[in-house]
């Protein structure tokens, strides 16, 4: 374990013995980034730790030169814990973001095994103050977002101010690891908080299995929580027409889901096709439709990744999308959640995760709101200055990262079998992607 884990670990630790002693009488504003590349302890468990912990220990931080502000945030609910939670590509990696207000309405979330199923129990605290209520949680998370490319850590063309002046005012967590750097898998692990050995869905196209126990059951049937999925699910094949997920779409219904008792769900623009968001775009706005790159070209229950390249460079999964943004999938997102969680009494407790597709591939946000040309950015020197380079590198890896890289290896479900990123992704290329990145961040 490097130096930032046993940090990230101490400070953990360190919470977990201060609990208990402090009883705070107004709202403590906490959050971390967690950098994701593998560490033993999945996000949930993390979040579970940080739950039982009534105060932590901020780490002192400086404004930085992009003007992001050591200012507190305010919010309306007593506990909002804040994620944006990345899945990336093996070879580029990813970042997520974790917070939480803290106040000690709770002992303690714990785990503990029933032979590989964990089980979760909420104890009630024993706080004085038997009038406080539990929590409001509120678990945002972006896909595939890099860790370098907001503003905060010194990203000169990233336009992330929010997330900045959290940075700022919180806790970060830069050592925490994801378990998998596949969508399905990660999911997985952050709603059940196993491993993916553990739970099983170790690739895309794998589900998770029905009968596991997630974060969701437990708050809902054991603390009575309302309980809400808005955004990108994908803890199975949903671009599956048998999957849970596409028969609520098909079907007109708003869940229960895997112990969500509210779900409404949208992806990546045009995929899925069943979901919640497609039907109410194709409905409403069908003149758009087609704006979508389309990321998965299906063929019954089997999918694979469509590669054909567009705008400027012919990049691989770029578009430019005259999409207005009021029925962008961010935005759709947004409104859904907010409306979801304006309908709730004041006096009921929930758990809501607003789960944003974006900055995931394909690369098509609307074009209307890019602020920056892709020729205006520099080259990206982590893409090295020549194959060479990039293959010397690849070669220090282990040996699938190459051999996916020239396309000689088939590693995910939903990729396609053959095509290879070395002959189809140069320089300008990784430009006009990050041009498009940069504007998806910003949304």
């Amino acid at each position: 374990m490097n130096d930032g884990s046993r940090n990230c670990e101490g400070l953990l630790a360190e919470g977990m013995r201060e609990r208990g002693k402090r009883q705070p009488q107004i709202l403590r504003i906490s959050w971390f980034f967690v950098y994701i590349v593998g560490y033993r302890r999945s996000v949930l468990e993390a979040l579970s730790i940080a739950a039982a912990t009534s105060q932590v220990k901020s780490v002192p931080v400086e404004p930085r030169d992009n003007g992001a502000m050591a200012t507190p945030n305010v919010v309306n609910v007593r506990t909002v814990i804040f994620v944006s939670s990345v899945w990336f590509w093996i070879t580029l990696g990813g970042h997520a973001v974790l917070g939480f207000v803290s106040q000690p309405s709770f002992r303690a979330i714990t785990h503990r095994s029933v032979g590989s199923i964990p089980t979760t129990r909420l104890q009630e605290s024993s706080s004085p103050d038997k009038g406080s209520k539990k929590r409001k949680i509120l678990f945002i998370t972006t896909d595939m977002m890099r860790w370098d490319s907001l503003g905060y850590y010194g990203d000169i063309y990233a336009k992330t101010p929010n997330l900045d002046n959290l940075a700022a005012g919180g806790v970060r967590y830069d050592a925490a690891r994801n378990q998998n750097p596949l969508c399905m898998p990660c999911r997985n692990s952050i709603v059940t908080g196993q491993y993916p050995r553990t739970h099983g869905s170790w690739n895309n196209g794998i589900p998770l299995p029905h009968d596991v126990t997630t974060i969701a059951n437990v708050l809902h049937d054991e603390a009575g929580y309302r309980t809400a999925i808005i955004g990108k699910g994908h803890w199975e094949p949903f671009s599956s027409p048998r999957s849970l997920e596409s028969d609520l779409g098909i079907n007109n219904r708003y869940g229960p889901l895997r112990g969500f008792d509210f779900a409404k769900l949208q992806a990546h623009g045009s995929m899925p096709v069943n979901s919640h968001y497609n039907i109410w775009l194709r409905k409403n706005h069908p003149e758009y439709v087609g704006e979508y790159y389309q990321l998965l070209n299906l063929s019954g229950d089997h999918s694979e990744m469509n590669v054909k390249g567009g705008g400027d460079t012919n990049a691989v999964f770029v578009k430019d999308n005259k999409m207005p943004r009021e029925i962008y999938q961010t935005d759709w997102t947004t409104d859904n959640a907010v409306r979801y969680i304006d309908s709730l009494d004041e006096e009921e407790d929930w758990f809501v995760w607003v789960s944003y597709g974006d900055p995931h591939h394909a690369y098509d946000p609307p074009s209307a709101e890019d602020y920056l040309s892709w020729k205006d950015i520099a080259p990206y020197a982590a893409f090295g200055k020549s194959d060479e380079e990039r293959m010397g590198w690849l070669k220090q890896k282990p040996w699938h990262w190459e051999k996916w890289y020239t396309g000689e290896k088939f590693i995910s479900f939903e990729s396609l079998e053959g095509y290879s990123y070395r002959d189809n992704l140069k320089s300008d290329q990784i430009r006009e992607i990050h041009q498009k990145i940069y504007t998806s961040n910003k949304l």
